[in-house]
């Protein structure tokens, strides 16, 4: 059906006095009031390309920081995707590093530790309410790269991290961003570890998998709950099959999933399981279908209700093989797998954030070690 009466556009149609939403020829979509919302799109690329970055969603926006590619970042850079991704860059990170976490909470993406040669130990809250007006919060209580950053009930909570090539720590600190970034230090966690997973979902921030001990040698595969609706009580919910590292988070219509992951023995061992706890229901574990190839340094990010994972390596960062693939899960259908249109590159290390029915994986490498860094930011609607 043509939108045109000769070369007269046609703006809208009508049955009698009432305009109409969409129009079928058969089961085929021929007109739409409102345009449809694109299933992937590429958005304005970042800055700088970069790889170990991190992301959080706040207000509809998907805000990235830091990093590393060609030297240390310090650059913020938001995309509101409550106007299709229009890009803006906000105030820089007082430090440029990388291995910082990110979160959400309450309309502020907030940014902590991370490392440049030595360890960092400064919080920084983005106002997405306003701006993206930056604010300095208290610091972590240990400079700490390679933590976990969830948020949850207005709070942006940090766990784990290394403070030092042999030492890491445990702790677990919340910022209330619902009082001005106001700190408080909840239940450590069980081990000290750090490159474990963070995801947010109905009030509650859960952290999983990791890697410590002597030497940065011993996995984990415990996931601890706090509940930031009554005050950061902690909860010990069941383990994840395997003790891994590297793995991804993303939380979706009350659940957080992870996926992923790797550990060593005699060499890098991979995964592929995807277990998905639901917040809705005491945390009550659940596996959901496989990755489609085993693999870690992936990203994960959740919208819509469906808990999406992209890129990832074959386990280090001077991989041999990389991966391209976006796979989404919908925990509005106990899981269901799809799979997304893939990103532009094969790339690992890359960063995540959910906004607005959106996920957006922005940056990424091909090795740590090589000069090939990318700066592409996509964007995806999963349920379309």
């Amino acid at each position: 059906m043509a939108n045109k009466i000769g070369s007269n556009d046609i703006a809208k149609y009508y049955v009698g006095s009432s305009e109409v939403d969409k129009i079928y020829l058969g089961s085929d979509l021929v007109y739409s009031k409102t345009p449809p919302i694109p299933a992937y799109q590429m958005l304005d690329t970042l800055a700088t390309a970069k790889y170990y970055l991190a992301g959080a969603g706040a207000n509809g926006y998907a805000v990235f920081a830091g990093g590393v590619g060609g030297g240390q970042n310090n650059q913020v850079e938001a995309y509101n995707m409550n106007s299709s991704g229009t890009k803006s860059t906000l105030s820089t990170l007082a430090t440029a590093k990388h291995y910082l976490a990110g979160a959400g909470a309450n309309g502020y993406a907030v940014f902590a530790g991370g490392y440049s040669g030595s360890y960092n130990n400064q919080v920084e809250a983005y106002n997405m309410n306003s701006s993206g007006t930056k604010s300095t919060l208290p610091t972590l209580s240990d400079s700490r790269g390679g933590l976990a950053g969830a948020g949850a009930y207005g709070y942006a909570v940090f766990a784990g991290g290394r403070t030092s090539s042999s030492s890491h720590s445990s702790k677990v600190e919340a910022y209330n961003m619902n009082s001005s970034g106001t700190k408080s230090t909840l239940s450590a966690l069980a081990t000290a570890k750090f490159y474990l997973a963070g995801a947010g979902a109905n009030g509650y921030v859960v952290f999983a998998g990791g890697v410590g001990g002597a030497g940065g040698g011993t996995y984990y595969n415990q996931v601890e709950a706090y509940n930031m609706n009554s005050s950061g009580t902690k909860s010990t919910l069941s383990t994840l099959a395997t003790k891994k590292h590297d793995l991804a988070g993303a939380g979706a219509n009350g659940y957080v999933v992870f996926a992923g992951g790797a550990y060593y023995s005699s060499g890098t061992i991979l995964n592929n399981q995807v277990e998905a706890y639901n917040m809705n229901s005491s945390g009550t574990k659940s596996t959901l279908s496989t990755l489609s190839d085993s693999k870690s340094y992936l990203a994960g990010a959740g919208a819509n209700g469906y808990a999406v994972f992209a890129g990832g390596s074959d386990g280090g960062i001077v991989p041999s093989s990389l991966y391209n693939q976006v796979e989404a899960y919908n925990m509005n259908s106990s899981g269901t797998k799809s799979t997304l249109s893939n990103l532009l590159m094969s790339k690992c290390a890359l960063a995540g954030a959910g906004a607005n029915g959106y996920v957006v994986f922005a940056g990424g490498t091909t090795s740590a070690y090589g000069s090939t860094h990318y700066n592409h930011v996509e964007a995806y609607y999963p349920g379309t």
